[in-house]
């Protein structure tokens, strides 16, 4: 679904639904697809809803502090990042509902459901942290010097 009222029927009300997103920032070693769910609106945006991507470990995002969130949003890669994501839905995001992919689209994936529902268990605490990750997306790029709107979208010579 690309159509923004589309895209917003399926991320909320938030952390609700677990959906398919297909997006080149995930790589090709993961197919550029993954389970996402929604967290928070972004602060400053309001046509960008923040996600958790499902296809990594979101438990560290309940242990970390604020500011340890803050710093994984821009770190180098290969360095561990904060597995945050954020959807603009004026941008006709590939969105879709996770029952679109099959089972053997799922094992290419090398995901579980097992898996994915532990961790769609997790991104429920994690929406009770939400006031945390929301003052974390408030911060200032490095790279910039300034207040960044794209907090997660940055080009990877950048992060």
């Amino acid at each position: 679904m690309r159509q923004k009222k589309n895209v917003k029927s399926l991320l909320e009300p938030l952390g609700a639904r677990l959906c398919a997103h297909v997006s080149a920032m995930y790589g090709k070693d993961r197919f550029n697809v993954a389970p996402v769910v929604s967290i928070t609106r972004h602060p400053s945006n309001s046509n960008a809803i923040v996600v958790a991507d499902l296809g990594e470990d979101i438990e560290c995002l309940l242990d970390w502090s604020e500011d340890e969130i803050r710093t994984k949003l821009f770190v180098p890669r290969g360095e561990t990042r904060a597995p945050l994501r954020e959807v603009k839905v004026n941008r006709s995001p590939f969105i879709a509902p996770f029952e679109v992919l099959t089972d053997e689209n799922i094992e290419k994936l090398s995901l579980s459901k097992k898996s994915l529902r532990s961790a769609g268990d997790a991104s429920i605490s994690l929406r009770c942290r939400k006031r945390s990750v929301v003052r974390s997306c408030k911060t200032v790029c490095p790279k910039k010097r300034r207040r960044c709107s794209t907090l997660w979208s940055l080009p990877a010579g950048r992060r």
